[in-house]
């Protein structure tokens, strides 16, 4: 080979040796920018981020504070089971003992029943219902409305009821009220009545108090026309027990006619004796 070729080779060569490190000095920071670019440092980062922000506010319920409970209602007063020995119901007849108690009151005549009667009964319920309503929404307590009982008697004496003309009967009718009732609680319902254009028989109405103590007492079940027959047999307890009959004849209506069949209606008789 000749010395020009083999120079020439040797150019070549060298030019090459020199050639080889640059292109690897080029390649290197290419691969060294796609490592960095792959670099997984950042990508946490940005995920964090998002969750982050995206991340719900967790707010802190306030403590609620402890309500005290409401104040239950007191018992509501009953004078009936209170006073229960006093309206014994047997249907044959017993004595008992009575202690004075104190009424709503009004004093009537003529036929039980009637247009007279109905008026003063209602009268009388009415006065009852507003002195309890508002004893009880004063904070006072509240109580039952008791049952309509009435004193019954005629200007006839020596003849029984049923000898006597309907229009000529007389009778008390009565509502049993708690002793705390007062007069000016009486005065003070019948004003707010009157107020709202209620009847001026609600002034009749009265507060009373009165004890009958030793009676004559029963059950009668049937129509009231046929209450004679359980007075007969009162009459001839009494007189077997050495006593006698006086004062009025007390009756506690304990169905209501307009709802009660006349054979199934309960009254309890009561007659003082001495």
């Amino acid at each position: 080979m000749s010395k020009a070729r083999v120079a020439k080779q040797t150019k070549r060569s060298k030019t090459a040796a020199r050639a080889k490190p640059r292109a690897a000095s080029k390649a290197a920071p290419a691969r060294r920018t796609i490592a960095a670019k792959r670099k997984p440092a950042t990508k946490p980062a940005v995920k964090t981020a998002k969750r982050a922000a995206t991340k719900p506010t967790v707010k802190t319920a306030k403590p609620v504070a402890k309500q005290k409970p409401a104040a239950r209602p007191g018992p509501v007063l009953d004078l009936f089971k209170l006073h229960r020995d006093q309206y014994a119901a047997p249907k044959t007849p017993v004595m008992i003992e009575t202690q004075p108690a104190q009424y709503l009151a009004i004093v009537g005549q003529g036929m039980p029943g009637g247009e007279a009667f109905m008026q003063q009964m209602g009268a009388l319920y009415s006065i009852a219902y507003t002195i309890k309503m508002t004893h009880k929404f004063s904070g006072g307590g509240d109580y039952k409305i008791g049952m309509l009982e009435a004193l019954w008697w005629h200007d006839h004496p020596g003849l029984d009821f049923d000898s006597i003309p309907a229009d000529q009967l007389r009778w008390e009718l009565l509502i049993r009220t708690p002793d705390f009732i007062t007069r000016q609680d009486l005065t003070a319902a019948g004003k707010r009545l009157e107020d709202k254009g209620k009847t001026a028989i609600l002034r009749e109405v009265r507060l009373i108090t009165f004890a009958e103590g030793t009676c004559v007492q029963m059950l009668h079940v049937g129509p009231y026309d046929r209450e004679s027959e359980s007075i007969a047999q009162m009459v001839e307890f009494v007189k077997a027990q050495g006593h006698t009959v006086h004062g009025r004849h007390h009756e506690m209506y304990m169905s209501d006619p307009r709802r009660t069949a006349q054979a199934k209606l309960r009254t309890i008789l009561r007659l003082p004796v001495r």
